[in-house]
């Protein structure tokens, strides 16, 4: 180590904590290093007011960047919170669950017909069925049974997703497929 070197060590170690982690980045500036070390050589009034120009910029700039780096990071926190507090208020229908009372907690978001599921150009999909002997086995069903057959087959949808739209319970809608299905079973001819 070399004189000047120890000379800046020397000082810094004199100084307090918090202001030795300034003057040390101050110091990182090859510039502002030589300036400093030639003051330790020859002390003098010009190159005192050269380092204490130079240091009032980089205080000035450290500053700012401290300031705008905390600033940044408070104002992301408050509009997160911002952001927290109004999604809280103004939930969307789609994602406000069906029912308070049931425990599954579903939501209307989930009984949307996704994007793959087949829709037909008629209002009625039974009409699109090629077999004659299945169409006229599904007229015979009552509505309830037609439209459960509908949202489970045509529309995919689970028997829980079927009773919370018609405000039933899963297993009467369990109950009312079943009937349907063995009806429609029925008025086929085995050969």
């Amino acid at each position: 180590m070399d004189s000047n070197q120890k000379k800046v060590s020397m000082y810094l170690d004199n100084l307090e904590k918090s202001k030795r982690f300034i003057i040390e980045k101050f110091l990182e500036d090859q510039n502002n290093l030589i300036l400093f070390e030639s003051y330790l050589e020859q002390p003098d009034l010009e190159k005192q007011k050269l380092i204490d120009t130079s240091f009032k910029k980089f205080l000035f700039e450290f500053r700012k960047k401290s300031f705008f780096k905390s600033l940044i990071r408070f104002k992301s926190i408050d509009f997160d919170k911002h952001l927290n507090k109004h999604n809280k208020r103004n939930i969307l229908t789609l994602d406000s669950p069906i029912n308070s009372t049931t425990k599954n907690n579903l939501t209307n978001k989930e009984l949307i017909v996704s994007e793959t599921t087949t829709f037909y150009s008629k209002l009625d999909p039974f009409e699109e069925i090629d077999n004659d002997q299945l169409k006229k086995a599904i007229k015979t069903l009552t509505s309830k049974q037609r439209l459960i057959i509908k949202l489970i087959y045509f529309y995919n949808f689970t028997q829980t997703e079927v009773a919370l739209l018609i405000d039933t319970s899963p297993q009467n809608v369990n109950k009312i497929h079943k009937k349907a299905i063995e009806q429609i079973k029925s008025k086929f001819k085995y050969e």
